[in-house]
């Protein structure tokens, strides 16, 4: 069992840094091509001023403008992983196994960040920009809508609510994901009353 969490955690790990490594090398790749092209061009026009001067302004605009299309995905990454990584590495032995059955039971293909972890200290979220966090016996309804869009997709919404208020939701990407059967079948090991509609 220690050995499936280590890989899990390992793997996850291995997951944030080449995500972050493909943004930054991305960012050096483009960065790259257009420094060579606006070489090229100042190589057949003769400029007399030299080649930094003339196009370093415009790399550095370029360079601003993806620093800020990069930089909130590279923090979302970092955020998200972070948080489940933290929560999978403080699972005790029966909740690890639960994970286990969770990652058999989905069928993933490599380690991917789970939209929910069902874990001793209660359910655990994952958002882009924060993690939602439900103690044991907090949750009082969970809604699952199955929202059938024809050609546009399917979608199945699954919303959390405490103290009778809506808190937040995690939408899959089709009508009967296992995902959300995993979670009806097995959150009333943290939520004993709980109504599921």
């Amino acid at each position: 069992m220690e050995n499936f969490k280590f890989n899990e955690i390992r793997n996850l790990k291995r997951l944030r840094l080449l995500s972050i490594a493909f943004l930054v090398i991305l960012d050096v790749l483009i960065i790259g091509f257009l420094t060579y092209m606006s070489y090229r061009v100042f190589e057949s026009r003769a400029m007399k001023d030299s080649f930094i001067a003339s196009v370093f302004p415009t790399l550095m605009g370029v360079q601003v403008v993806l620093a800020a299309a990069f930089s909130p995905l590279m923090f979302i990454i970092a955020k998200r992983l972070g948080s489940a990584v933290c929560e999978i590495q403080d699972l005790d032995f029966d909740f690890t196994m639960l994970y286990q059955n969770y990652a058999t039971t989905v069928g993933r293909f490599f380690p991917e960040v789970p939209q929910y972890l069902i874990s001793q200290k209660g359910l655990f979220v994952f958002k882009n920009f924060k993690t939602h966090f439900f103690p044991p016996d907090s949750i009082d309804r969970i809604e699952i809508r199955r929202i059938n869009l024809g050609r546009f997709g399917k979608k199945c919404h699954i919303r959390f609510y405490e103290n009778n208020q809506f808190k937040t939701k995690i939408t899959y990407e089709s009508m009967h994901p296992k995902e959300a059967d995993f979670l009806v079948d097995h959150i009333r090991r943290i939520n004993r009353n709980i109504t599921i509609s």
